[in-house]
């Protein structure tokens, strides 16, 4: 594997990581609901395209279950439901999407 790749692997890993650790910390603790949309709205803003649709098949896997309960429960996925085929979409729980299926 070349360093490029190597490298591009260990941040998907931290990215996905700290999304992983930050949806433990707001499953823990009680946030009025408009404020968790708030919170979970700056996660996804930080995350590129080609990074939320990593995340998609991500989710998908053994590794990934858990997390796709946050990005179902918190529609993480809003605005790329266009960029994913629409036959994986169905693979999610409409809610992943918000409002923008």
């Amino acid at each position: 594997m070349s360093n490029s790749l190597l490298n591009m692997s260990h941040m998907l890993v931290i990215t996905f990581g700290i999304c992983i650790m930050l949806s433990n910390l707001f499953n823990k603790v009680i946030f009025l609901k408009k404020k968790k949309k708030l919170y979970t709205n700056f996660i996804r803003a930080q995350l590129s395209n080609d990074e939320l649709r990593l995340l998609f098949y991500n989710c998908l896997s053994k590794r990934g279950t858990k997390f796709k309960k946050f990005v179902e429960k918190y529609a993480l996925l809003e605005d790329v439901s266009s960029l994913i085929n629409e036959e994986h979409r169905d693979l999610y729980k409409k809610s992943a999407f918000g409002e923008s299926v």
